[in-house]
């Protein structure tokens, strides 16, 4: 889904940042100026845990729109319609909110809607 970027899980954000930088190949953390890093609230490492396969990838969704409700059938998504506020048909992917108020943020997801009524 990112072309050219990682995602790492670690407890320990200033040993991962150590062992990165130990690299051969050049590596950049992103974050904020202040932090090289940005830990995830509880809810958000939740969703991702539930979303990942056993391989830790977010596979695709299959679904359709029916009446313009759309109806997740298989997949990670299933049941978490709600959260889905917009879905790009032609590119197979949405954007899934994570997390709730001011840790909320948009997530983009796989998924397939090939039926439309």
């Amino acid at each position: 889904m990112y072309r050219g970027y990682a995602f790492a899980v670690s407890s320990d954000a200033a040993g991962l940042a150590k062992a990165l930088s130990r690299l051969t190949l050049p590596v950049e953390l992103v974050g904020t100026d202040t932090h090289s890093w940005a830990p995830l609230s509880d809810e958000a490492s939740v969703w991702y845990a539930s979303a990942m396969d056993a391989s830790h990838v977010i596979r695709s969704s299959t679904a359709e729109i029916v009446d313009g409700v759309l109806r997740v059938q298989s997949g990670p998504l299933v049941g978490q319609e709600s959260r889905i506020s917009k879905i790009d048909r032609h590119r197979r992917c949405c954007e899934v909110i994570v997390g709730d108020g001011d840790a909320a943020f948009i997530e983009r997801a796989p998924i397939d809607v090939p039926l439309k009524s």
